[in-house]
This record gives structure tokens, sequence and C-alpha cells, in this order.
């Protein structure tokens, strides 16, 4: 009769455990959030087109105090990504090409012509030199202006209106390339107008791949953030939605992936920045120098409001989050840092064990309904949790 209970109820949980997948703009083709010094070039979109790293002249991951990972360029003439594109290219008459750029006045304007060379769409994905330019995009060193130019099909240059728009040296702004088969401009900040823009024919030369941080032999003087490419023109309102998104605007605190919502992957990045010991500015919650684990309950308790045992993150701590956490069956399994917070890792040390449900009793949530917005911490009722989470921890025993 118990082992029938225990498969029920595991059935049950193995139904509402969510998947924790933010839904994003449709048509996202790469997308490089350059949050992770180890996979720097990793493409976030799910179509696996990670990029090639030449970090010649210093290219490097750099925690900026404003947007956490960032890519640095050192405007030297050298260092760049290089990324495919979808097998027929972009469709010439929709796309959006939009990222993060911040200007350093002491990287910016260094050698290789006249410009600082953000982004170039081009034919044959190795050797900037011999490749066949599509789309270029770059600041010009002498007064910081913002165009670009597009490569019709009949081999047409077309450059975009001059005198339009200048960017300010050691400030972030966000920039969008739209092409929407008739016109190709770039939206700054969100705002449509305020860019240059230029009358094309919707078509584009053939292409296959794109350079991140430089165009030609002209590169960056600064850094780049969350570089996304897409396959159709985005509305003002979804470039707006992805400044957002990727941390600008009406960014949330404690939202370390930038989806727009504070979920179990950001207590997990979180969790592996105060075991790391690193003190990253963008994950001390309390400003107060360092990452430890006040800024864990200051993001579950004052930021998502609930409770350390809230597995599945709906603001409370029930019997229902033990279903969640003991269906994963990582409670005490040997498998060295494989747990994560909806998997039954409360304390924040990748382990699902008993160190976890001291963490639980002392938050003192159980059965206590949604937080309020001010409260006073209750006591904790570990006997109660105890007696609830025993058939489970009874069960991992007898195998």
């Amino acid at each position: 009769m118990f082992r029938s209970f225990v498969v029920v109820i595991g059935l049950m949980g193995w139904l509402l455990v969510p998947t924790f997948v933010a839904a994003d703009i449709p048509d996202l083709e790469n997308h490089y959030t350059f949050d992770d010094p180890a996979q720097l070039t990793l493409d976030s979109s799910g179509n696996e087109r990670d990029g090639e790293l030449d970090d010649t002249g210093g290219v490097q991951w750099v925690d900026d105090p404003d947007r956490g990972g960032v890519i640095e360029f050192p405007g030297n003439t050298s260092g760049s990504i290089v990324a495919e594109l979808p097998e027929n290219g972009l469709p010439g008459d929709d796309f959006t090409i939009a990222f993060w750029a911040y200007r350093d006045s002491e990287l910016c304007c260094g050698l290789g012509g006249a410009n600082d060379g953000l982004f170039q769409v081009q034919f044959e994905p190795f050797g900037p030199s011999a490749t066949t330019k599509v789309i270029g995009a770059w600041v010009q060193k002498s007064d910081a202006e913002i165009w670009g130019r597009i490569i019709q099909e009949d081999g047409a240059t077309i450059n975009q209106e001059r005198g339009v728009a200048f960017m300010d040296d050691d400030e972030w702004v966000h920039l969008a390339y739209r092409g929407n088969g008739s016109e190709f401009e770039v939206v700054i900040n969100g705002e449509e107008g305020n860019g240059p823009i230029i009358d094309y024919d919707g078509t584009l030369d053939v292409h296959d791949s794109i350079f991140i941080g430089r165009q030609g032999t002209e590169t960056w003087g600064g850094r780049l953030d969350d570089f996304r490419v897409y396959s159709r023109a985005l509305s003002n309102e979804e470039i707006a939605e992805v400044m957002v998104m990727d941390g600008g605007g009406d960014a949330l605190l404690g939202d370390f992936n930038k989806n727009s919502i504070l979920d179990a992957d950001d207590m997990d990045l979180l969790s592996d920045n105060v075991r790391a010991g690193t003190n990253e500015i963008s994950f001390d919650l309390d400003n107060n120098g360092l990452v430890n684990q006040e800024d864990r309950r200051v993001w579950i308790e004052d930021l998502k409001n609930s409770y350390f045992g809230d597995s599945d993150l709906n603001g409370l701590f029930s019997s229902s989050d033990f279903i969640f956490i003991f269906t994963a069956g990582e409670y005490e399994d040997g498998i060295a840092m494989n747990s994560t917070w909806i998997t039954g890792d409360w304390n924040g040390d990748r382990e699902f064990d008993s160190s976890d449900f001291v963490t639980a009793f002392q938050g003192g949530g159980f059965e206590m309904g949604a937080r309020p917005a001010v409260a006073a911490v209750p006591e904790p009722a570990a006997i109660t949790l105890l007696l609830l989470a025993a058939p489970w921890l009874l069960r991992r025993r007898q195998r």
C-alpha cells in the first residue's frame, strides 16, 4: 500500500514539474549573452550556432558594473567572433540584428580605418579581408556617428544617411539594425526615428555568416552584450521587449539570466557565484561588496517574496514541494554536485541532502501561505516538515 502511494504521488509530482523555459520573441536565429566566461561564444538561441573566438589582441570577458558578463574588444584591428547564420542566410526583406554597445573612450579610435566596426554580415565564414560584405555596422571614430551599409542582390551599395545619430563615450546604448523590405534603419534605445535610415530594394547579396566586433579590418573599441540576430523585422514594441529581456529598461533585479522573470535558473546562478567566491557586482543584491548566503536570502524572501523550500517557486512552501523534489530522485544519490533549486538544493551547494532540510527549517515558511509584504518570521514548523518528508527519506534508505 505504501509503495503504491509513493508511486502515485511521484507521478503527480512529475506532471506538476514546470520546465522553466522562458518564451522568446519568434524567429530568433542567434543569441550570444556573453554571460559565461567559460563559454563565451555560446549560442543560447537553441539553434546551436556557437561562434568561434579570435582573441588576438586581447578580446576578453569582463564583469561590467552595469550589465554583468560582457565581451570587450581592444580596438586594435585584431580579434572578433565569427558565427554561422541560417543555411539560406537572412531573408532580404526581413531581419533584425540587435545588441548593447559601449564605446570605450580609451579603447576606441585605434588603427584600421575611419570607423570602429560593430559587425559584418558576409559570405564565407573565415578571413574578413577576403569576404564579401553584405551588411556593415560601425561608429565613426572622429565624431562617434552611428551608421551602416547594405549590399543588395544586384550588387548596389546602399549607405545609410549621415549626420543623424551619435554615440556617447563610456555609456551603454541599445542598437537594432532592422530591414523590413523597403527600409534599412537603426533603432536606438528602442525609439523609432532617432537613427539613420535608407531605402533599399528588399534583397540582400549572398551571405552565410556574421562577424561580431569587427567589419572588414575595422574592429570595435569597447564592449558588446546580448547580441541577437532575428530572421524578421521586429516591431518597435518587440525591440523594446528585447531591451527589457536583455537587462535594459525595466529589467528585474535578480534576473541574472535576463529572461524578464525571476526563476530557478536565477537562483542557481546566484548560488554558483556564492560558491565561487568571486563577489561579482551583478550578484551583490544587498550592495555590501560580498556575494554570500545573505544575497540568496534577499533573492528568495525579498525579491521573489517566497521561502526556502519553495522548489516550484509558486510563492508557497507546502507538501507539493516534497513531491517536486523527491520525484527528481536526487536525495543523497552519490552524484557530485548534480542538484539544483528545483531538485532540492535549497542551501546552494549543488547537493540534495539533509542540510537542505535544515535550511528550510530555519526559513520557517512551511504551510504558512504566501509571504506577506511585511511580517514577522514565524517559528519553523520543523516537526511537521520532518514528518511529511519522512516517507520519502525512508524509501530512499530502503533502496
